[in-house]
């Protein structure tokens, strides 16, 4: 049987967000986020969206991808800016056809991850609970590295001394900044569970 598989999109016109999930077992598989930068995307919105079409392709061709989840553009974005991530979206989700593609209201997810009306400087006030006993996730332990054939590192942790509780880390190198950026990653099924019931509490 051929796993089907979501991607959700979270775009913009300067960078995309994406998260590939297994239908089959409601998993986060791997996550990252495309940003072009240098050259024709500095100013050029629609080379950035052509770009971000092409990577999000080589997902497409990774992932046997059935159903595409991306935020419903807010209508409190300027008129210029809701064109120009109209045309970006556009851009974007001409890999898929029409039936595979489902626009989400941001107060869905917001009502799904209990974020209420919490703004996001009041929700990042919460995270600096994080690595500290207020926290749920207190602490962080590196125990392997894995070098990839096609350039950066997965470097793989463990949560609060519980072997079960893993996360994997894609690492690489932004050749035009020399910047070391994050490319993604993923939870394992119990840290995944684990998260879930305290953001419940």
């Amino acid at each position: 049987m051929i796993k089907e598989h979501l991607l959700a999109l979270d775009a913009s016109t300067t960078s995309t967000g994406w998260a590939i999930y297994d239908l089959q077992n409601y998993e986060l598989l791997e996550s990252g986020s495309i940003t072009p930068k240098g050259g024709e995307y500095r100013k050029n919105f629609l080379a950035r969206a052509i770009c971000m079409k092409d990577e999000i392709a080589k997902l497409k061709e990774t992932y046997n991808i059935t159903i595409v989840a991306i935020e419903d553009i807010n209508v409190v974005v300027s008129q210029k800016g809701a064109k120009n991530l109209a045309m970006a979206d556009g851009i974007m989700l001409s890999n898929f056809t029409h039936d595979m593609i489902n626009f989400v209201n941001v107060s869905t997810w917001r009502k799904f991850y209990k974020f209420g009306k919490m703004t996001s400087k009041e929700y990042k006030e919460q995270l600096k609970e994080a690595l500290t006993e207020k926290g749920f996730i207190q602490k962080y332990t590196i125990y392997s590295f894995n070098k990839i054939p096609t350039g950066g590192i997965f470097v793989y942790l463990y949560i609060n001394d519980n072997r079960d509780y893993t996360v994997s880390v894609n690492l690489y190198k932004d050749y035009n900044t020399g910047e070391i950026k994050d490319g993604g990653g993923s939870l394992s099924p119990e840290l995944n569970s684990f998260v879930k019931s305290k953001k419940a509490e």
